[in-house]
């Protein structure tokens, strides 16, 4: 009696094999995505990396066919969001909007919980821009050779303002080369330092375009340099820092696209087609001209290389800077 059941049991599994292979096969061939998608920032609301991952999220509600929504998890340089990541499925249904901080935090922390380049997997870099060197227009320069003449002129005199890891090490980085002494003046957030800057009460500062544009346009600061290797497009008259004469200097800011490492090719292959075809469209394309970014939209593998190569070269800015990893 009980082999007869066995029996029956058995072939009844046997009879419904088929089926439950065919439903599995039909549930992996579902196209990609089939529910929402979380989009885990690291900075609070109302910054130029929000607004970059809230612009290009609307968009993608209507490429993807399904709605992004987005998880602010300020913080820690980045390392809070990124660890939420880490630990998240790779199924390409949670991303992280991160920036060059990323790659720059294993020269800057002596520890990490993970690692930047292999726990991830790279969908694509959104944006790009060069950061600013701003003065108060009472400063009597024109270009960061006039800075560093000042500076060598009086030490310690020039004061100038950071509130974050890469302004820091950028200007860090900067004085070392030119080996000269002034007075760095920590914020907690980039507002402040320009709200100081333009009351006179800092000299210089470096930061993102978006934040000092206004207030370079209405005459309350003085670009004299960007960062960029090259002059930007939106600021054709404003000398680049080699032009100043400090040659190999290039520091450019960015916003990209992580996923987990894990996630399936075809997954991150679907996301960087959504991504780059809202990245593409000419209204997107204006939003960020209007704050000075650049679209970039490359493929996985070109923002692999292009990460790792970041990574070593900031551990090289990191060294030759003096700043002391935590």
């Amino acid at each position: 009696m009980n082999l007869n059941r066995i029996a029956i049991r058995s072939l009844c599994w046997i009879v419904a094999l088929p089926a439950f292979i065919m439903m599995a096969t039909a549930a992996a061939q579902q196209p990609f995505p089939i529910k929402p998608i979380r989009f885990i920032v690291p900075f609070g609301p109302g910054g130029t990396g929000d607004f970059t991952a809230r612009l290009v999220g609307q968009k993608l509600d209507d490429a993807l066919g399904q709605r992004v929504y987005i998880d602010n998890r300020p913080g820690a340089e980045e390392i809070i969001a990124a660890e939420l990541l880490v630990r998240s499925v790779p199924d390409g249904y949670t991303l992280m909007l991160a920036t060059a901080t990323h790659v720059v935090n294993p020269s800057m922390r002596k520890k990490l919980p993970f690692d930047p380049i292999s726990d991830f997997a790279p969908v694509t870099v959104a944006t790009q821009f060069p950061y600013l060197i701003v003065v108060h227009p009472s400063v009597q320069a024109r270009s960061v050779r006039d800075l560093i003449a000042f500076a060598t002129a009086h030490p310690n005199k020039l004061t100038y303002g950071t509130s974050a890891t890469l302004p820091r090490l950028a200007s860090a980085w900067l004085f070392k080369m030119s080996r000269i002494s002034v007075t760095h003046v920590p914020y907690a957030g980039g507002g402040p330092v320009l709200r100081d800057l333009a009351g006179g009460h800092l000299d210089a500062a470096f930061a993102a375009p978006a934040g000092p544009w206004s207030l370079i346009r209405s005459g309350r600061l003085k670009a004299v340099a960007v960062t960029s290797s090259t002059r930007s497009e939106f600021f054709p008259d404003v000398p680049t820092v080699i032009e100043g004469g400090v040659p190999g200097y290039e520091i450019l800011g960015w916003h990209s696209v992580l996923a987990p490492a894990g996630t399936p090719r075809e997954i991150i292959a679907r996301l960087n087609t959504g991504f780059v075809s809202v990245l593409r469209m000419a209204d997107i394309k204006a939003r960020f001209a209007e704050t000075a970014v650049q679209v970039v939209g490359n493929t996985p593998d070109e923002f692999a290389r292009f990460m790792a190569a970041e990574r070593t070269k900031w551990s090289k800015a990191v060294a030759a800077s003096g700043i002391t990893p935590e």
